[in-house]
């Protein structure tokens, strides 16, 4: 049984949770036909994060954009890595906390680029899992920390999830469990242990994505595609805490103007599912833009849904907005512009998904089981002010027990030390009711020996919200979890 915590949980106020999306530009050189002459250029860097457009209104004058940084025409694969994600890399592998990335900007501004690269120049993708590796191994050889990383490859063509990691071209829809995590049942996840591992899943699946040629782009990709890689680390003594978290590297397909690409057919109609879900994309974040917004588009497509973790969720996130630097392309420029800048105010939450688990290495005693059977009560374990406040609302305190009266080193009380104090407490709080009502609910809660059904979540009558607390009841050699929002 796994008791599932949020750590660092902080009042939502207090801002020492909170972490901004960080939005970077990057701008590629001016493209054109050998026997045509170059278009001007309608951006040009004014220093390292400051970005000039010309303005639509008077040609003469410019708009001003900052960012976190500008990364101009000569920028190299490796600063903007070295920039933009690897510092985000640390919170992935030391704190064990989500990251996001993705590449955003119109058809042929050079997304696939930052995200893929090429032989000669890698991006985004082969340096993040080469760095991960390199990273993990060193962490590990240094602590008592197992770590295993896994990986997904999505794809989102024509408002479909299809998994590129199979060829069975399945359809697959999206779920949300009771934490409020969007999963996708039944999607492929495979265990990579090193880099050489990785590559040979990646490169075949990264060629079924569908790409086409359209009158601005030879390659143009048709699709969004996300990869997610998940790290699970576990430590191999009491209290065997496990942590888990997910890297996505989203690259997104450009916005188009059929009137340029000359779009038709399929074309057009792959055209129309991209800008639709780039559209809801840019509502979601003007409503995470106003404080008073009570309904987040979310739902209205199927990348935003996939991306709610990255955008007003739990993930230290980063966005590279490609521009094309072409004078025809400056209404686009503009958008995508605009759209960063939205941006750049969203604030996420990070923090660490914890369990208690068992840890039974073959050549190690299981403590766990040493301990559940020291404790064969079937309370839960409180520190005296816990207790104390189980008293004041009317708690049946006889089947609690105290923890100064356990021994300290048994591995169920470490695990409970792990939770914070007042997060426990303001769980008994607002689960009095609960307790008060056990009879109502004899197939989930029952009365005599308060034995708790796993598949409980939000307790009815309570308000759910972001922060998720727990509530742990010891029971029959197992520990049951009470998981509610307050």
């Amino acid at each position: 049984m796994l008791i599932s915590l949020h750590s660092d949980l902080v009042d939502p106020n207090s801002g020492k949770n909170m972490s901004k999306i960080n939005v970077y530009l990057r701008f590629r050189p001016v493209f054109h036909k050998p026997d045509e002459e170059p278009e001007d250029s309608c951006i040009r860097s004014a220093d390292n994060s400051t970005i000039e457009m010309i303005n639509l209104r008077n040609t003469q004058e410019t708009v001003s954009y900052k960012f976190q940084q500008v990364f101009g025409e000569n920028s190299s694969q490796e600063e903007v890595f070295g920039t933009a994600l690897q510092p985000l890399l640390s919170h992935f592998t030391d704190d064990v906390q989500n990251v996001s990335v993705f590449a955003y900007g119109p058809t042929g501004s050079g997304k696939t680029f930052t995200i893929l690269g090429s032989d000669e120049t890698p991006g985004f993708i082969p340096r993040t899992l080469r760095h991960l590796f390199a990273r993990t191994r060193k962490n590990c050889s240094s602590s008592n920390i197992t770590a295993t990383f896994s990986m997904s490859y999505i794809e989102i063509y024509q408002e479909n999830v299809h998994d590129l990691l199979d060829d069975r071209k399945k359809l697959f829809s999206l779920r949300q469990d009771n934490c409020g995590n969007i999963l996708i049942p039944g999607i492929t996840e495979i265990k990579v242990e090193n880099f050489n591992d990785f590559e040979k899943y990646f490169v075949p699946a990264s060629h079924q994505r569908r790409m086409a040629k359209t009158s601005l782009n030879e390659r143009s990709s048709r699709s969004h595609t996300i990869l997610i890689v998940k790290l699970t680390t576990q430590e191999r003594k009491a209290p065997f805490l496990r942590k888990t978290a997910k890297l996505s590297i989203v690259d997104l397909a450009g916005s188009e103007d059929n009137r340029q690409t000359g779009n038709r057919g399929l074309r057009l109609k792959e055209s129309s599912a991209i800008n639709t879900s780039l559209h809801v994309l840019g509502k979601v974040v003007v409503a995470l833009n106003k404080n008073n917004q009570h309904r987040v588009p979310y739902r209205d497509s199927k990348l935003t849904r996939l991306l709610q973790d990255s955008l007003g969720g739990s993930s230290h996130t980063c966005m590279v907005v490609n521009l094309s630097p072409e004078m025809s392309s400056i209404f686009d420029t503009q958008r995508a512009l605009n759209f960063a800048t939205k941006s750049m105010t969203i604030i996420n939450r990070p923090f660490t998904r914890v369990e208690v688990a068992e840890f039974t290495p073959s050549n190690e005693k299981d403590e766990t089981e040493t301990v559940n059977r020291k404790h064969k009560s079937t309370a839960p374990i409180l520190s005296p002010s816990m207790l104390e406040e189980a008293k004041k609302l009317k708690l049946p305190v006889e089947r609690f027990v105290d923890i100064e009266n356990v021994k300290p080193e048994d591995a169920a009380i470490k695990a409970h030390k792990q939770v914070p104090q007042k997060v426990l407490i303001e769980s008994i709080r607002n689960s009095a009711n609960i307790f008060k009502g056990l009879e109502q609910t004899p197939k989930k809660i029952t009365s005599n020996d308060i034995s708790v059904n796993d598949d409980i979540s939000v307790p009815p009558k309570m308000t759910p919200s972001k922060q998720s607390q727990v509530f742990t009841v010891q029971h029959n050699n197992k520990q049951f979890t009470f998981k509610f929002k307050t």
